[in-house]
């Protein structure tokens, strides 16, 4: 169950209030969701979103446009009727034979302090692979956060890194994973992690900004090879990283600082394109 923010969600487009305190969200009958952010009443990359979910359906393409249609037409719904506040909305998708539902609501987020933006947040490290890493399933993402939960040495971390049977980091467990090197950067290839929205812009920053990347794994015996490294994702953003286990990195490294700034112009010329008037 997912605890909401506010008391007001949506179900196949319909609102629904609770007068419950700390109500929470039936998601267990659902099997793939997206999580978004909203600024300023702007779903952030909705079409992003949406390509990816769709992507992810196993349903006959010839659902696809009354099911994406849908899907925008839930979250617009639950944005106007929480008063455009700000924040992340979850949003859930059963799908039964021909037939789909949709839920969604605003889920309690924790973005970084301003000030983690320069010093930076710790990482740890930890082996669990996901089945198949193109898929938002709530199970998956259910087991993995409950293997985390047994190691209490992990929860100090900001995030924890996949680790696979081979030793090598694929990705956060909510957010995608870079290392910087002799001026490139080193990520994942496509095919091991999840399709990140944020992942999707800094590759295309990366090549506007003429960045080497190089797509492979990086095995945990190779991290004192590499000057920085940071996350990337919904809430975080583009956020630096310190230090993985005992290792440490650059947070001012210039390649790193350079994408940052370029991410957030992106992201803000995006919101004023986007702006309702």
């Amino acid at each position: 169950m997912d605890s909401i923010r506010n008391d007001i969600y949506i179900i196949d487009n319909k609102c629904y209030k609770s007068d419950l305190v700390n109500y929470k969200f039936n998601s267990s009958g659902y099997q793939f969701y997206e999580v978004l952010r909203t600024r300023n009443g702007v779903l952030l990359f909705l079409d992003d979103h949406l390509d990816r979910l769709m992507d992810a359906l196993p349903t006959p393409r010839i659902y696809y446009g009354l099911l994406r249609q849908a899907a925008r037409e839930n979250l617009l719904a639950l944005v106007n009727a929480n008063a455009m506040m700000e924040g992340n909305v979850k949003l859930l998708c059963r799908l039964e034979s021909d037939t789909f539902a949709l839920a969604a609501y605003y889920i309690p987020h924790n973005y970084p302090e301003a000030g983690l933006y320069q010093q930076g947040v710790h990482l740890s490290t930890f082996q669990v692979e996901r089945p198949d890493p193109h898929l938002k399933q709530i199970s998956v993402s259910t087991r993995i956060a409950e293997n985390i939960q047994t190691r209490p040495e992990l929860r100090t971390s900001y995030e924890v890194l996949l680790v696979d049977h081979h030793q090598c980091i694929t990705e956060g467990s909510r957010s995608n994973f870079f290392l910087i090197g002799d001026q490139q950067l080193v990520t994942a290839p496509d095919s091991r992690v999840l399709m990140g929205i944020t992942r999707k812009y800094v590759l295309q920053l990366a090549a506007q900004l003429q960045i080497p990347v190089v797509q492979r794994c990086i095995p945990l015996t190779e991290l004192d090879r590499f000057q920085a490294a940071f996350i990337c994702g919904t809430s975080p953003r583009v956020l630096p990283v310190n230090g993985i286990d005992a290792f440490r990195f650059d947070t001012q490294n210039g390649l790193l600082r350079r994408l940052m700034e370029a991410y957030s112009e992106a992201l803000e010329t995006y919101i004023r394109q986007h702006l309702v008037v």
